[in-house]
Formats: structure tokens, sequence, C-alpha cells
């Protein structure tokens, strides 16, 4: 019968195992061979026991020696022959055990007579293990026990033919039972060979990754330095406190300050669609735009109107830019406020009382072309006082979101708002604290930014007033 190709794909690993085991085949045989020659010689000797034991001990040694040669050098035989090689040396040590059946067990006392058959039986019983790896081997040696112990007994002592034939039964019992353990063995084999390939396969999957997660990095860390650079020369302004919250390493929401030439504040929240790098490319020219014009002093209508332009040429489809504008005069005393997509900007009295709501009247920035024009939409003018504060904010505030998935909504920011102002720390601080404890261990799942700016006189106007 030709063997099937999972028997194929691991008799080699098998062999390997046999020959392992080749010591503990050689001593079990010696001591049991040495047992059974001490007993019977000294109950009952015969010139067959001295040559049987020889033979078994040199034959034995013999097969050692093979077994040893096979593990130092493999390749000096093809595998094939190296199979033939042992299945010819199990064989004949098969025969050499059975050829005990030539000794006359009239010798012997009564009650041990089935001495020599029991002890062949010990033995085939107990090389089993020895030989699941390779059941043909174990096939092998069974069968020159059995048809050199059967002759033994019609040559010697045909009257006692019942010992053979008990023999014989253990036999048909074992060899079923040795290709049994052989296929348990070949199927475990097998799932090893196969978590070994998994594992290597994993193995080289995660040096993989490993590799593409240092480039993204090494990417990202460029991507960041060539980020800050761009968007770099942002001037902080007295009395302006921001917040950022990215959602991962790049953030969409941009915070842009600085001053006009005659003193006028101007501050720039922008909330650009998606996360991550491809919102916060946005940036740059909206970034380099608003900058370059309100270091001109021009109004917050052109400015829009520009950065409208700017970004619906250079953002793909569906990408815009939600904004806030704040220009905020060089006296304090008015400010004007151009809200296009955001949240409402907040304007507080010092003692918490709301003054102002400035809700969003015009198109996302970059939505369309035209969608912003410094003569129909010039912004809101609201006047100031001293103790006012502005905040203008992202939705990411207000759409944060606690472990148990509810947000954290418009009312507690607009309650955190209506308490006293602290002249020092503002309401910034509080808000952060309050909200990163809202959210506790839930993952971000929107960039957060937030804009206070609390209103003082300059000394220089301060004077002039």
């Amino acid at each position: 019968m030709r063997p099937d190709r999972a028997t194929l794909a691991t008799w080699k690993q098998r062999l390997a195992l046999f020959i392992g085991q080749a010591r503990r085949l050689h001593d079990y045989s010696l001591f049991t061979a040495l047992a059974l020659f001490g007993f019977l010689r000294l109950y009952g000797g015969h010139p067959v026991l001295l040559p049987w034991l020889l033979g078994l001990i040199g034959w034995n040694a013999l097969r050692l020696f093979t077994a040893k040669a096979w593990q130092r050098r493999p390749g000096r035989l093809s595998p094939c022959a190296w199979y033939r090689l042992f299945l010819a040396e199990v064989f004949v040590s098969g025969l050499l055990w059975g050829a005990i059946g030539l000794y006359p067990v009239t010798r012997l006392p009564d009650a041990m007579q089935a001495l020599p058959p029991i002890a062949l039986s010990v033995t085939l019983i107990a090389a089993l293990p020895g030989y699941i790896p390779v059941a043909r081997l174990y096939a092998g040696f069974v069968a020159g026990v059995t048809i050199s112990y059967g002759l033994g007994i019609a040559l010697a002592q045909p009257e006692r033919f019942g010992s053979a034939l008990v023999i014989l039964v253990l036999a048909a019992f074992l060899l079923p039972l040795a290709w049994r353990f052989q296929r348990d063995q070949i199927r475990a084999l097998l799932a090893r060979r196969r978590e070994r390939r998994l594992l290597e396969r994993m193995r080289q999957s995660n040096a993989r990754l490993r590799e593409k997660q240092a480039l993204l990095d090494r990417e990202e860390e460029v991507a960041q330095h060539v980020f800050r650079q761009l968007t770099q020369g942002n001037a902080t302004l007295e009395h302006c406190a921001t917040w950022i919250r990215p959602m991962g390493a790049f953030s969409g929401d941009l915070i842009q300050m600085t001053n006009g030439p005659s003193g006028d504040d101007y501050i720039l929240l922008g909330d650009f669609t998606g996360h991550g790098l491809p919102a916060a490319m946005g940036a740059v020219p909206a970034s380099s735009v608003f900058l370059a014009m309100a270091r001109k002093g021009l109004p917050l209508a052109r400015i829009a109107a520009e950065l409208n332009r700017k970004l619906h040429e250079l953002l793909p489809t569906g990408y815009f830019c939600c904004a806030v504008l704040i220009q905020v005069s060089a006296d304090r005393r008015h400010a004007c406020i151009y809200n296009a997509g955001l949240p409402a900007v907040l304007i507080t009295r010092r003692d918490g009382r709301l003054k102002h709501r400035i809700d969003s009247e015009q198109l996302p920035l970059g939505v369309i072309a035209d969608g912003h024009s410094p003569d129909v939409r010039p912004g809101v003018m609201v006047a100031l006082e001293p103790g006012d504060c502005l905040y203008a904010y992202s939705d990411g505030l207000t759409e944060a979101k606690a472990p148990d998935g509810g947000m954290w909504g418009q009312a507690p920011l607009e309650r955190l708002l209506e308490t006293p102002l602290d002249e020092e720390e503002g309401r910034l601080g509080r808000l952060r604290e309050q909200l990163l404890a809202f959210i506790g261990s839930a993952p971000s799942s929107d960039d957060i930014a937030v804009v206070e700016y609390r209103v003082r006189r300059s000394a220089r106007n301060a004077d002039a007033a």
C-alpha cells in the first residue's frame, strides 16, 4: 500500500525521533536479555543460551553504531537506503529475540516454564513506545520475533506450539496499536509544523510591520517638523490663552494669532474636515494667508475671502474649513467677529453674564469659490469692556464623549463660563480640567481647540483715555 502524503511529509522527522530513542531501546534489550539469560542458566543451562545472548549483544551494538553514524552523517546514504538498513536491522533483531524458542523449557521447573514466552511478550510490549514514530519498523521487529519463535518452537518443542500462538495473537493486537499511535504522532507533527510555519510567518509579518512602522514614524517626524516650520511665526497675544487637544499626532484644528500694524489683535481658529495629517495639511496655506494679510492690517472679510479662494483651489472636493476670525481693535473697545461654520462665539462679562452670542452666518471656507464676499459679509461688530472674555471653540469641545458615549454638550460649557472671572488664570484652566474629567479613559472622537481672549486696556490706550 502506497503511503499517504502526510506520512511521506513527516517520515524523515519520525525516523529521526526513532533514532533518538535507539540508546533507550538498546539498554532495555541488553538488560532484558541478561536477566533472562541469568534465570535460564541458573535453573537449566543449554548450549543455545550463550550464542543467543552474544548474538543479541553484538547485533544491538551494531544497531547503536548505525544510529550514531546516521546522526553524524545522515547524507552518507539516501533516506530510502537508511530506512531499508534500519528495517533490516530490526527484523534481524526480532529473529534473534525469537530464537529463544529453541530453548527447551522442559529443563525449567514447572512454575517457570512460561518464563521465555512471558519475557518475549514483555519485550514486544515494552518496545512499542520506541517504535511509535515508524510503525513499519515495529512491524519488521514483530515479524522477525513471530517467525523466529514459531520456527524455534516447531523445531525444538512442537508440543508447546500454543505459546507461539500466544505470541502471534499478541503481535496481531500490538500492530494496530502501533499504526494508530503513528497516525496520532503524524497529526501532532503536522500540527507542530503548521504552528512553526505560522510563527515564522508571524515573525516575518511583525518584522515587516516594525519596518513600516519605523518608516511611518520617521515620515511623521519629518511631517511634524515641516508643519511646525510652515505654521511658525504665530505671535503670542497678551491675555489670550489657547488649548488644542489633537485626536492623533496631527491636529485638524488650527489656532493662529498675530498683531496688525496699528496694534489690532488678529485670531484665527480653524477646524478642517477630517482628522490627522490630511486635515492638518490644509492648515499650511490657511496659516500663511492669514498671517500675511493680518500683518498688513486688512479687514476680516477680505482675509476670509482670500482664505476661501485659496482653500477652494487647493483642497479636494469634500474638504473645507470651518473657521472663526477675530479682530480686536487696538484700544480693545471693539471686536469684529467672522464666524464661518463653527459653534457660536461667546462673549461674557467679568461676573460671568453672557454678553454676546455670535452664531455662524457664513459658509465654511473652501466650499464654493465665491462663497465669501468682503462687500456682502463684513463680519459682526461688538463693543468690549475691560473684564470681557471672548470664547471661540471647535465642535470637538461640545461633542466630546464620556466612556459611556454621552456627549459633554453646550450647557456644561455655558454654566462654566457663567462663573466669575479669575483675573490671573481666566476660565480656560477650569474648562480643561472639567472636560478631561468628563472624558476620562474614553478615546478621543475629534480634535479640540479653544481660544480665550480676556479684554484689558493696553497701557498705551489707557494713558490716551
